[in-house]
């Protein structure tokens, strides 16, 4: 997972490939036995990156929204919420 995960910031740091570091950071979440935590870390850098790399709000708050569904009534949703409300609509 950490080899994974620094993968994806590689990508991203270095390459500036959005589409690779998701890709890999993707493939974390997905994982059924990850824990709680680890998820939201990497759905939030996900959505950190998506802002960074290519200033998209929509795709950022649609990350933030996938934390909220799938956590719902945990402290990461909440926050998820108060991240998509700071983005706005636009």
């Amino acid at each position: 997972n950490e080899a994974r995960e620094t993968l994806a910031l590689i990508y991203a740091d270095h390459y500036q490939r959005l589409d690779l570091a998701v890709a890999q950071l993707e493939q974390l979440v997905a994982q059924s036995n990850a824990p709680t935590r680890h998820v939201v870390h990497w759905l939030t850098l996900m959505a950190s990156l998506q802002l960074k790399l290519a200033g998209d709000r929509a795709a950022a708050r649609l990350t933030y929204q996938r934390i909220a569904d799938r956590f719902p009534q945990t402290p990461a949703a909440e926050e998820a919420r108060r991240q998509i409300g700071h983005l706005g609509a636009g």
